[in-house]
């Protein structure tokens, strides 16, 4: 849609006149032809005051050495450098730097036969300050030098243990070994059917055990003769009979059994053949 502006509207109004649109000329066409109105004045820009925007953030630019990118390739390239063992043990003096440093720094076994992975950077760095190498470079011949001295190391210790044991030496498990016995151990007190696990079963068993005495067999009833004797003394029963009890549970059974044994002596005197001797009641 086109955009229609007061202060044109005589030039649409010849536009349309041209193109025979409108067939009759407006009164005021030629007066407004003849003096146009004053065109709008441009819009004023919104007012942006320099205090309300945001104070720009000040940062600190990165402080970036060349060894620390040395570095962090080296261990990028070596990553199992990082697992060796390192002294943390800061002593009472700084230890002097090697004698060899700067120009006269040109091999890296200059510091030794067993470089550390600081010292293969540190000659990469030497190397690009004081002997105008690219970093590129001076890493790559730091890296090269540091991995032949280590292959170098590595040989003459195999060696030197080939050796050893070949005269006889017996040395203790290394640390493969000993990480496969704590590994092993660890997973015999998990299992269930390891010595472990039955040993962790054992010692929580024995915490509550019952002590069997061995088979006595069944008690002898005593009619009630011990228990009437402890209520009438005030004492609670128990739950074996003791020796009194039992001598009374005997008796109890002997006079219970005494009108069964008369019966059964009468009747042995009568069929018994004349001359023979009788039984005698002990009880008379």
């Amino acid at each position: 849609m086109p955009r229609r502006l007061a202060s044109q509207v005589h030039q649409a109004t010849a536009r349309l006149l041209q193109s025979k649109a409108l067939n009759t000329t407006p009164v005021w066409y030629e007066a407004v032809s003849m003096y146009p109105p004053i065109p709008l004045p441009p819009r004023d820009s919104v007012a942006r005051p320099k205090q309300r925007r945001k104070p720009a953030q000040v940062r600190a630019e990165p402080i970036e050495y060349t060894a620390d990118a040395v570095r962090r390739q080296f261990f990028r390239d070596h990553p199992f450098e990082a697992m060796r063992a390192q002294t943390l043990v800061e002593g009472e003096t700084i230890r002097e730097p090697h004698g060899v440093q700067g120009k006269a720094w040109t091999r890296l076994r200059q510091h030794g036969r067993n470089p550390t992975p600081e010292d293969a950077v540190q000659f990469a760095v030497s190397l690009f300050e004081h002997h105008n190498t690219p970093v590129p470079l001076a890493y790559r011949l730091a890296v090269s030098q540091f991995r032949s001295l280590r292959s170098e190391l590595h040989v003459s210790a195999e060696f030197a243990l080939n050796e050893a044991q070949f005269y006889g030496a017996k040395f203790g498990p290394n640390e493969m070994e000993r990480g496969a016995d704590l590994t092993r151990r660890a997973l015999m007190t998990w299992s269930h059917t390891g010595a472990g696990g039955r040993k962790k079963q054992m010692s929580i068993r024995n915490r509550f055990f019952a002590v069997w005495k061995g088979r006595t067999g069944a008690p002898a009833w005593s009619h009630g003769v011990g228990y009437t004797k402890r209520w009438v003394r005030g004492m609670p029963p128990m739950l074996w009979p003791t020796q009194e009890e039992k001598r009374a549970a005997k008796a109890a059974r002997e006079l219970l059994n005494e009108p069964g044994r008369l019966l059964q002596q009468k009747i042995a005197a009568k069929t018994a053949p004349r001359g023979s001797p009788t039984l005698q009641s002990p009880i008379q």
